[in-house]
């Protein structure tokens, strides 16, 4: 096995691993009666969106490493559809929870969710992320650079995609 071989086995194992944490976590979560929930003071929509965005956003690293021939767009489907079929499946689930009722709001949130986080992974995907990273690295990059390429670049790397203008010379 060689070096790539051996990075795409671990990436493998690491992403589809946090995928099906972040996954239980939903699920542990969602088990919550519904007079034990908190209050957390934000739009219950708001947080199903940035919750299966984020479970999103895991699946397309995960199919990344799974299929890399597959184009960014059919990664980014298939894990939209793959994060909407688990937010179907969380509201089905939530209605044999005590208190708790599932509703057609919320897994249109989900997917909503899914939908425009896997948009803005798949422009991070198509160099424009990079390029703005790049430009934050030097020494006299800007705080808020710095702060965003040390949250969102394990995210995005690697990412050389066939269609890179700028990796088109390497």
């Amino acid at each position: 096995m060689n070096q790539t071989e051996s990075h795409r086995r671990r990436g493998l194992v690491l992403w589809w691993s946090l995928t099906a944490l972040y996954a239980a976590c939903i699920f542990v979560i969602s088990s919550i009666p519904g007079d034990d929930l908190p209050q957390i003071g934000i739009d219950d929509k708001l947080v199903h969106a940035m919750v299966f965005g984020g479970l999103a956003i895991l699946t397309c690293r995960a199919l990344r490493f799974q299929c890399p021939a597959w184009s960014v767009s059919a990664v980014g489907g298939l894990a939209v559809l793959a994060t909407f079929a688990y937010g179907c499946v969380d509201e089905v689930h939530q209605g044999f929870v005590s208190g708790r009722q599932p509703e057609l709001a919320d897994a249109l949130a989900d997917g909503v969710g899914a939908v425009l986080a896997v948009w803005g992974w798949k422009k991070a995907m198509l160099c424009n992320w990079r390029r703005y990273l790049a430009t934050c690295r030097g020494p006299d990059s800007n705080r808020h650079g710095r702060m965003v390429q040390r949250i969102l670049s394990p995210l995005c790397l690697p990412f050389h995609h066939p269609g890179c203008k700028r990796d088109a010379g390497r």
